[in-house]
């Protein structure tokens, strides 16, 4: 026996080492060759032409299993009945240990064959070791047929078991139910029957239906069949299970199963599921890129450890008082999976491990084609090319005409590159000003007075409150002769000698009739409260009114179209009620005087720029007498 498995495991090894040039992707396999994790089968196939070959082995070693050994006299063996002092050793350790050898084959698509021949061992100190082969396991898994990704996946599955073990050979049964009915409980009275370790010694037949559900990098699978042994003396067997696999990378699989097998007469009994060999087995599986896969698992009891079974061997002499299973149960998996017959699926000429997209055809239109995979955005602009007018030159999104695909270089069409001017959706105004950096100068100067408006457009408005609206510096408000800069009073006639101002103070002067805008009141945003500055034109104003008695006036008050109308007419009114108060204080009849808001309502300049809201705040004088 150990000289064939030496053969058989030289063999393995240089049979895998040569079929590995020819693999690529691997799935999970079970124990019985078939897609799944350890115990738990999926509902996704190998594939058409997909070859497994597999061997895994497992090894539990619990010293809590073996509960008693009963010679033939019924006497129950204490440590004494096997202590030695030259081994020291007490009861008997049992160890477990089975092998399996797995291969599998995708017929098509949708339909796999499997068979499974298992090996297994039963050491036990102070006794012979036993071994022996187990039944045969020939299976056939047919799933849904379709080749597209998807959601859910269903299949139907079939195991036969050929009576291939010696029935007089093991001390451990490898299943539940090889023992007779009613052969395990709470109590060890009676002779119990086990019909064999390795074997039933009868065919039986496993069938189930099985579930699978791929999202991303997960896999979740449920599991739910009946076993019929075709022994009236044996209960049939319940089996169901469920796992869950996560692949992070094509390399690696992390995957977790719930596995039951339970007895129909446990199902009579009240569904007691623990009462028989209930397992969860995480575990890792390894793939390689040459088609190697190697994956460790450990398998834990979740069943009770109240029941135990009570048999008697042919082949020991004595009757053995075990627990339902072995506490733990470490296992490992190596072997090699690969086509046979390289693959298309989506017949687009590009072999599949060849092939990035192998379920969706090539499109075929001269772009990277040798891929496999469909490029349906060439240029990766986000525009798809059927809607791509330039399919090969990526659209610059630059916000401008996105929609058709093709980069627009120039978008506004002044002759200047995008990728220099500054204002690539504004024409520049080629108007020989700044005309490289592409924007429209509205206003090259930039005193606020548009060009179009500004007869000094190149040459910025002073902004003294002088006649600003021209857009022309005004160097002599006065027109004295005498530079503003130079001018105490810009805004006065005056003689050099007195740096601008008149000799004496003018005499006052008559209020003409008509709109007069009284230059230099202004008001904090929001206020009605008069300035220093704002006094001092009020006070001439004053000097006009004493020296024309006859003379009444209305004090308009004006304001831009900032906030909303209502806010506006009050505040507007409170600024003329502000300028009537301090005539009225400096002497002049109230009589004389009315104070009417405006609010925006009849501006004399544009809002949209800062200067004409400068503008439209304003007081204005009419005379009503």
């Amino acid at each position: 026996m150990r000289f064939l498995l030496k053969v058989f495991f030289c063999f393995l090894f240089v049979f895998t080492i040569f079929l590995s040039g020819y693999a690529y992707e691997q799935p999970v396999i079970n124990q019985s060759g078939q897609v799944g994790i350890v115990r738990v089968y999926s509902a996704k196939s190998l594939g058409a032409t997909r070859l497994s070959f597999n061997f895994q082995s497992d090894l539990a070693y619990d010293k809590k299993y073996l509960l008693q050994l009963i010679d033939k006299k019924d006497h129950f063996l204490s440590d004494a009945d096997f202590f030695s002092s030259e081994l020291d050793t007490l009861f008997p350790d049992p160890t477990i240990f089975n092998m399996r050898f797995n291969a599998a084959y995708g017929i098509t698509s949708f339909l796999d064959v499997s068979f499974m021949l298992p090996v297994y061992f039963d050491l036990l100190s102070h006794k012979k070791n036993q071994s022996g082969l187990g039944d045969l396991e020939l299976g056939i898994k047919f799933r849904i047929p379709g080749d597209e990704e998807r959601l859910f996946q269903a299949a139907f599955l079939s195991m036969f078991s050929i009576p291939s073990g010696d029935p007089h050979k093991g001390y451990f049964p490898r299943n539940i139910y090889y023992f007779t009915e009613h052969s395990t409980g709470d109590s060890i009275e009676g002779n119990d029957e086990l019909v064999g370790a390795y074997t039933s010694g009868k065919m039986e037949t496993f069938l189930a239906v099985l579930f699978s559900f791929e999202w991303k990098y997960l896999l979740f699978h449920i599991n739910s069949g009946v076993k019929f042994t075709h022994n009236k003396s044996l209960d049939e067997l319940f089996v169901m299970g469920t796992a869950l696999e996560y692949h992070p990378s094509k390399y690696v699989a992390i995957f977790t199963e719930l596995s039951s097998f339970m007895r129909f007469s446990t199902v009579s009994n009240g569904f007691r599921i623990n009462d028989d060999p209930f397992r969860i087995t995480p575990g890792i599986k390894l793939n390689s890129s040459n088609g190697m896969t190697f994956s460790l698992a450990g398998s834990f009891r979740l069943s009770s450890n109240k029941n135990f079974s009570y048999y008697g061997l042919d082949n020991s002499g004595r009757h053995f008082v075990t627990g339902i299973e072995p506490s733990w149960q470490i296992s490992a998996q190596i072997g090699w999976n690969g086509r046979l017959k390289p693959q298309d699926k989506d017949k687009d000429l590009v072999l599949d491990k060849f092939d990035a997209c192998p379920e969706i055809p090539e499109d075929i239109d001269n772009f990277e084609d040798s891929d496999g995979c469909p490029d349906l955005d060439n240029d990766h602009d986000a525009i798809p090319d059927s809607l791509d007018q330039c399919p090969n030159e990526a659209e610059d999104l630059d916000g401008f005409e996105d929609d058709d695909g093709c980069p627009d270089l120039d978008n506004d069409q002044d002759g200047i590159s995008d990728s220099v001017d500054q204002c690539p959706n504004e024409a520049e105004d080629l108007d020989g000003f700044n005309d490289f950096d592409g924007c429209p100068d509205f206003d090259n100067d930039n005193d606020g007075v548009p060009d179009s408006l500004d007869k000094c457009p190149n040459v910025a408005e002073d902004r003294d409150g002088f006649e600003d609206d021209d857009g022309c510096p005004d160097l002599d408000n006065d027109l004295d002769g005498i530079v503003d800069s130079l001018d105490n009073c810009p805004d006065t006639p005056g003689v050099a000698s007195e740096n601008g101002c008149p000799k004496s103070k003018p005499e006052a002067k008559e209020i003409k009739r008509g709109r007069v805008i009284l230059r230099g009141i202004d008001f904090t945003r929001g206020s009605a409260v008069l300035s220093t500055a704002s006094m001092e034109v009020l006070d001439r104003v004053h000097e006009s009114l004493m020296a024309y008695k006859e003379i009444k006036l209305e004090i308009q008050a004006h304001t831009d179209n900032l906030g909303n109308i209502d806010s506006n007419l009050r505040i507007s009114q409170s600024r003329a009620d502000a300028c009537r108060d301090y005539l009225v204080q400096k002497g002049i009849d109230a009589q004389r005087l009315r104070a009417t808001g405006k609010g925006q309502n009849e501006p004399i300049a544009d809002n949209s720029s800062a200067y004409g809201q400068q503008l439209n705040n304003r007081i204005e004088l009419h005379r009503i007498d």
